[in-house]
């Protein structure tokens, strides 16, 4: 994940002077790698030290490295047309909330495309297509997204069970076999 990216995704669980310097950073992007701490401290009325311990949250060194990172994501992201703000604020109109939902889940899906191994992902489809069962479990969350993959699992034909109830679900692994996937 780039760091802007990075910035944008922890906002939310930023406080106080953190918070503000990250949003001077979604705001104003490259303007912030153009600045001294002594000027991004003046603009987000935070002072230099502040602006060191926040690059320190996102694990740098220093400033500099923090700049460096974030205008060499930009010059990759430079073939995009434009960064998305998504942020969304109460005086946004539909239309812009849309924009910056879809522009988030576009990102979002860019980004996971990155991080697929395709060559542990042909495992993994060779593991599912030679399993007898396939036994899903998850919770919360997890439960959504293995709910969701048991539907399309008996759509396609496989046999598949899934259990909402997660002692169930233990029980169940305790008589898996090697022809049968969790």
């Amino acid at each position: 994940m780039d760091l802007y990216s990075r910035v944008i995704k922890e906002y939310p669980n930023l406080k106080g002077v953190n918070r503000r310097i990250a949003e001077y950073i979604i705001d104003n992007p490259l303007e912030f790698t153009r600045k001294t701490a002594k000027e991004i401290s003046v603009i987000t009325k935070t002072s230099a030290a502040s602006i060191v311990r926040f690059v320190r949250y996102f694990n740098f060194n220093g400033l500099q490295d923090f700049k460096i990172s974030l205008v060499q994501d930009f010059n990759s992201i430079n073939n995009q047309s434009e960064v998305l703000d998504t942020i969304i604020e109460r005086t946004d109109s539909y239309a812009e909330i849309s924009h910056k939902l879809s522009g988030f889940i576009i990102d979002n899906a860019k980004e996971t495309h990155n991080l697929v191994d395709v060559r542990i992902l042909a495992k993994i489809v060779n593991v599912i297509k030679n399993a007898e069962t396939i036994y899903l479990e998850g919770l919360s969350a997890s439960g959504l997204a293995a709910n969701d993959l048991y539907y399309k699992l008996i759509r396609s034909n496989r046999k598949a069970i899934f259990d909402k109830d997660s002692h169930t679900a233990i029980e169940r692994s305790y008589f898996m076999t090697k022809k049968k996937m969790l």
